[in-house]
């Protein structure tokens, strides 16, 4: 029998975006030998307001009916992944989080469906990416990526990166593809320094700092993995828009809950909502400094 920590849960409300998620997370449980559970919070997703009658709950035949659609469909993608269903009367983001303590990943759709299903973006994913007890996948609607398309992962030098880094090449090394690590960073010039004084020597040299940092931040994951290959992508501007272009052809974007740098307040401000609000390119894996890995894998001690 599987251990708790064997489990991917799902947030799955029957939209086109929940069964995107239910078969990224069957593949993503075949190659880890685990079970997958779909989750479907039936809590009522708002309140009354004068132009807007309380939304009810799931009708308890309605959440059967859904469920069973996700058990169905998961037996026609895969027979042999283990797949179960459960319900919950919270709310999507509050379920899940609860969910995560006993999960290996969270898995949810990133696209919005209808305002019955707190599955859908609003706020749930952010909650969840910044509150889950393990590291949480947004998958997008969309394709399946070429066989050699990359894991790419945000680099900024922080001990939260570090867990994103070592997630990423254990992801990169089970799936057979490239890594691609990305660092953005910038240049702020004190009040009243034009930039453009700035002499190219010292251009230089901040360059080559980042250089090193982020060859710092790889170099012992490198060595872990040794047969995973690595490209450095180093940009000078705004981070969200680094990660998305670097992502286009990726299989994967990995990123840390929180950092400094580039990517200072991950999955709390700006930065955040950018990546989990932006037309992504490929699922988004938000790693976070506390979740318990072992050589890129989630701990099941």
């Amino acid at each position: 029998m599987s251990k708790p920590a064997d489990t991917i849960l799902v947030g799955f409300d029957g939209s086109v975006a929940a069964y995107a998620a239910l078969d990224w997370a069957i593949d993503e449980a075949k190659r880890r030998d685990a079970d997958v559970v779909a989750l479907l919070a039936s809590g009522a997703a708002m309140v009354s307001t004068p132009l807007m009658p309380m939304m009810t709950d799931w009708p308890d035949d309605a959440a059967t009916s859904v469920l069973r659609g996700a058990v169905a469909h998961a037996a026609t993608r895969s027979p042999e992944t283990r797949v179960r269903t459960t319900s919950s009367l919270s709310g999507a983001a509050g379920a899940l989080v609860e969910g995560s303590a006993s999960a290996r990943l969270v898995v949810i759709g990133g696209e919005r469906h209808n305002p019955l299903s707190e599955l859908a973006l609003g706020a749930t994913a952010p909650q969840v990416a910044g509150h889950a007890r393990c590291p949480v996948v947004v998958v997008p609607r969309g394709g399946s990526p070429a066989a050699d398309a990359p894991v790419v992962v945000g680099v900024d030098g922080s001990s939260e990166a570090q867990t994103a880094l070592e997630f990423a090449f254990g992801h990169a090394e089970e799936t057979g593809r490239p890594l691609v690590a990305v660092h953005s960073w910038w240049l702020d010039a004190p009040d009243g320094l034009d930039l453009a004084v700035i002499s190219p020597s010292f251009a230089d040299r901040l360059e080559r700092k980042q250089q090193d940092l982020v060859d710092e931040a790889i170099g012992t994951w490198k060595s872990k993995f040794p047969e995973v290959s690595v490209e450095r992508v180093l940009v000078q501007g705004n981070p969200v828009e680094a990660l998305l272009e670097a992502a286009k052809q990726a299989d994967l974007l990995v990123v840390g809950s929180r950092g400094h740098g580039g990517f200072a307040g991950l999955f709390l401000g700006s930065v955040s909502q950018g990546l989990i609000h932006a037309a992504l390119p490929c699922p988004l894996a938000v790693v976070h400094a506390s979740d318990r890995l072992d050589n890129g894998r989630l701990a099941t001690e």
